[in-house]
């Protein structure tokens, strides 16, 4: 049976190592909100589409070609199409051969005229202000014929 001392030297203890742990968490808490001088870092919490330093915002859109008009593209995907305009600079990789096949050693560049009609494509995509999307890459993905 324990004596009243030894109860008491536990539960001493046990508060101790309770108020140290709260102790080393408000620590650590105000030492992360602080600056490499002390100074308490403030936190900013924007919104971009509300920034006046955001004036484009950038998308990958992934989708089949089911349309091409010009330099325009017409990405089709679960029931959903967009067009994407692809700028002339854009630069355009395919993962296929010259042949069709699956490349090893990693995509190479193409011109625009190499994309088709039922490619798997995915195209990097920057909204500018107007809400145009302008692609300024795309890769043709090799899909393996169905079985």
């Amino acid at each position: 049976m324990e004596t009243k001392n030894e109860i008491k030297n536990k539960l001493f203890l046990g508060v101790l190592v309770i108020f140290l742990i709260l102790f080393a968490f408000s620590l650590g808490y105000f030492l992360g909100k602080a600056g490499s001088n002390g100074c308490v870092v403030q936190e900013i919490f924007m919104d971009p589409a509300k920034s006046e330093l955001v004036n484009k915002r950038y998308f990958n859109i992934i989708g089949t070609v089911s349309q091409i008009a010009g330099r325009t593209l017409t990405l089709s995907a679960q029931n959903e199409t967009m067009d994407i305009f692809i700028e002339e600079t854009a630069i355009i990789k395919t993962f296929l051969s010259e042949q069709g096949e699956p490349l090893s050693e990693g995509p190479r560049e193409v011109a625009f005229e190499n994309i088709k009609i039922g490619d798997k494509v995915s195209v990097f995509v920057e909204e500018r202000e107007n809400k145009e999307l302008k692609g300024t890459s795309v890769f043709i993905h090799f899909v393996p014929p169905a079985e």
